[in-house]
């Protein structure tokens, strides 16, 4: 006959238990958090749980789960650390063309309402007028509703092609400087 070492499963079930007790679960669940962590590109809300639990569970009951678990956890919040700054600034040059982008539609929409507004005035029979050509001024054009375009230069007032009754009103744009490639004008040509 051959000697076999049979355990009760009463005992069995108490050892299982007894190392779960000792940190099994917490430090296998810090491995986890630590290894879906490292793998999502150091997202904090699985790095950071899964290192904390992991530096827990080797204090109450080292094991290699847990040192593992330390290890992933922290390459994991240093992904994090150096993934952020990167998406920064990958995302801030589109940050500036949206910014730009919306400052144009701005600027387009502005123009749009002064060429109507001097449209109007010059159609209406309550001594209606066209402002001269030049920079339109609040003192001298209070009536049109914007005299600024969104980079802080006053717009500008052009006889169209079809003379004074057809005026242009022109934005020098982001550069500020007239007559550049930049420069917007209502309506277009």
């Amino acid at each position: 006959m051959t000697d076999v070492d049979v355990t009760p499963s009463d005992e069995r079930d108490s050892r299982t238990n007894a190392s779960d007790a000792g940190g099994g679960r917490m430090d296998t669940t810090g491995l986890v958090c630590s290894i879906l962590g490292v793998v999502t590109c150091g997202l904090w809300l699985l790095s950071i749980p899964g290192l904390v639990l992991s530096l827990v569970a080797m204090k109450r009951h080292p094991s290699g789960k847990a040192k593992a678990g330390v290890v992933l956890g922290a390459i994991g919040v240093a992904e994090f650390i150096l993934t952020v700054p990167f998406l920064i600034g990958l995302l801030l040059p589109s940050l500036a063309t949206a910014e730009r982008a919306a400052l144009v539609e701005k600027n387009a929409n502005q123009m749009s309402q002064i060429h109507k507004a001097m449209l109007e005035m010059a159609n209406s029979g309550s001594g209606g007028y066209l402002p001269v050509p030049g920079r339109i001024d609040k003192v001298k054009d209070p009536g049109l509703p914007h005299h600024v375009d969104p980079w802080g230069t006053p717009y500008r007032v052009d006889p169209g092609p079809a003379g004074k009754a057809a005026p242009v009103v022109k934005s020098d744009g982001p550069d500020r400087v007239p007559d550049t490639e930049d420069d917007l004008r209502h309506p277009p040509e």
